[in-house]
């Protein structure tokens, strides 16, 4: 769910509510944003603004992510 949120985030950066709103967020969470974000849209970018189809998109793609993103998504995520 968490990666469903920081993608969301990421396709709408130009939208200052929800911006606002993911600044409150953890240090952590935003780490996780800037990491992702390059490869959503190197390797996803067909499938924005479909956040289930772009997550599908990077785990198809797990190989060829940056190490950073990588890690993000292999990692257990809490709600």
């Amino acid at each position: 769910m968490l990666r469903l949120a920081f993608l969301t985030f990421v396709l709408t950066l130009p939208l200052p509510v929800l911006a606002q709103q993911q600044y409150d967020r953890s240090e952590a969470s935003q780490a996780e944003q800037q990491a992702c974000e390059p490869d959503v849209y190197r390797l996803c970018n067909d499938y924005v603004p479909d956040v289930d189809r772009i997550v599908a998109c990077l785990n198809a793609n797990r190989r060829a992510l940056s190490p950073a993103c990588r890690a993000v998504m292999v990692r257990p995520h809490r709600r």
